[in-house]
């Protein structure tokens, strides 16, 4: 039914940008709802509206990071970053592409069995405990100062490392490529943009995988999935309004705790 779309699109896009996992609650609430999308594609379709927002929220940084890159095969790279306001993203095209290559590995690798994860929900549970026990881990280190212009390949190369464990459902991908940003002694605004822009070649290379099953899926229902994937869209704006003010104002733990009540909650009801 459309509504549950609907709602299944809110619950992505709020949960996508906040450290809670957003596969994880895909998982509980297409349990509790009752949704029977075969594999992982209806997750994969809400992902879509949320990289759209992301696009939209970081619209200019987006344009910066495709300039550095294509300024990379350019005898007049120097000149053509300079000319641009936002020159600072100097080589974080590299970084990025870095940065994306645990994932991929782990996707092309591993999808298939973990694909079957998205079936079993004690196991989202168990990965929520670990998300939570990451965040709590990780506020400890929360007040780095290096800003992204400082980055190396070292530190793009290990927080893609960590958001690649993020193929399973539970654990969160903004919550592990922001907690490996604190720890390589990022600032918290910039940990969190990104892991933001991170996501963007994640989730597009997901989209693009998935998307034939999608269409040649007779059993998937096309609007109902356009429905959830706008509201994913609207919703994915706010969580990264909301992210960007609670970070400046608040640690990491009340998210921890979150995630442990959430996990507890889910391995006791499952095993009782």
């Amino acid at each position: 039914m459309w509504w549950k779309s609907l709602l299944l699109g809110i619950i992505q896009g709020l949960t996508e940008f906040l450290p809670i996992s957003s596969s994880g609650h895909l998982v509980l609430a297409s349990e509790l709802l009752n949704v029977n999308a075969p594999g992982n594609l209806m997750e994969v379709m809400l992902h879509l509206g949320t990289l759209l927002s992301v696009v939209v929220c970081f619209w200019h940084k987006i344009t910066a990071l495709v300039i550095d890159f294509f300024s990379l095969f350019s005898k007049k790279r120097a000149r053509i970053i300079k000319r641009h306001r936002n020159y600072k993203y100097q080589n974080l095209s590299i970084y990025l592409i870095v940065a994306s290559l645990p994932a991929v590995v782990t996707g092309l690798v591993l999808d298939s069995y973990f694909s079957v994860l998205f079936d079993k929900v004690i196991y989202t549970g168990i990965a929520l405990l670990f998300t939570g026990t990451v965040l709590w881990w990780a506020d400890k280190s929360s007040n780095g100062r290096k800003g992204l212009s400082k980055m190396k390949v070292k530190d793009a190369l290990i927080i893609g490392l960590w958001q690649s464990i993020a193929v399973i459902p539970g654990i969160s991908r903004a919550g592990m490529t922001i907690s490996a940003g604190f720890k390589r002694g990022l600032k918290k605004e910039d940990a969190v943009e990104w892991s933001f822009l991170m996501a963007i070649p994640i989730i597009a290379g997901a989209t693009v995988v998935k998307i034939p099953a999608v269409l040649n899926n007779p059993a998937i229902d096309i609007r109902s999935i356009l429905i959830g994937t706008i509201a994913a869209f609207a919703a994915g704006i706010l969580a990264i309004k909301l992210l960007l003010r609670i970070i400046k104002q608040r640690g990491w733990r009340m998210f921890a705790v979150y995630c442990w009540l959430v996990g507890i909650i889910i391995v006791i009801t499952t095993v009782v």
